[in-house]
């Protein structure tokens, strides 16, 4: 009967273990080949017109941005960038639920259009992501699902079939910045249009400093990591799980 009740406690024991225990994702080795990613840093609106620009001289087939552009600055400066958003027809602004968290009417009217990001966190710790958000007024699909179907179509089907508009998702982190090209804002003068054509841009913060960090579940004592890598890992993931029916 003791040795019953030993074995009890010790499987109870590794019952208690297994549950605290975090399974460490395993990051991918390999540089992701369809998502680049460029730090917007602390640049200035003319600057950001002029990336924007640059990038699209070089055929992307969707540019991301991850910034809100709130507030009238110098006008000289606000009309380049809503005139760089609006010239391509290809640039979808990320905005957060509440009306107060998206960019000002004179860049959101340009772009393409605007996705809500759709990050969810427990505890204060950033783990799934919604397919569909809704606004408040209608549902739509987030910041993520919105770059992959403007990427590539035929995928966008795929995740209709599959993605509920009830549920969130957990995020698969696998990928850090080092899984991916990152440019500086300010190295766009340097290019290299092979490497961004037909491709995913995203524009995003990722340092020096820590603005924008969000915690993740990776180690035993979770990690930092910026909202635009997060968002390349759910946009990665997807263009693995759903694929291509182009020819």
């Amino acid at each position: 009967m003791r040795q019953i009740r030993l074995k009890n406690k010790i499987y109870a024991m590794l019952i208690l273990v297994l549950m605290n225990c975090k399974v460490t994702p395993e990051l991918k080795t390999e540089i992701d080949p369809n998502v680049i990613l460029i730090n917007y840093k602390t640049a200035d609106r003319a600057t950001f017109a002029a990336a924007i620009n640059q990038v699209n001289s070089c055929n992307p087939r969707v540019i991301g941005i991850n910034a809100l552009f709130k507030e009238y600055r110098d006008p000289k400066q606000d009309s380049s960038l809503a005139s760089a958003i609006g010239y391509y027809e290809n640039v979808v602004l990320a905005r957060g639920i509440s009306k107060d968290s998206r960019s000002n009417e004179m860049f959101a009217s340009q772009a393409w259009g605007e996705a809500i990001i759709g990050l969810s966190s427990t505890d204060g710790i950033t783990t799934h992501y919604g397919p569909y958000i809704s606004d408040g007024e209608e549902v739509k699909w987030s910041f993520p699902i919105t770059l992959v179907s403007l990427y590539d179509p035929s995928r966008a089907a795929f995740m209709m079939n599959d993605l509920r508009p009830d549920e969130f998702y957990e995020i698969e982190y696998n990928r850090t910045q080092d899984n991916y090209k990152v440019i500086d804002i300010d190295e766009i003068g340097n290019l290299d249009c092979a490497e961004i054509k037909d491709k995913i841009i995203l524009f995003g913060y990722l340092g020096p400093g820590e603005e924008d960090e969000v915690t993740v579940p990776i180690g035993n004592d979770n990690t930092k990591m910026y909202r635009t890598e997060i968002i390349a890992n759910i946009i990665s993931n997807l263009l693995e799980k759903y694929p291509s029916a182009e020819l």
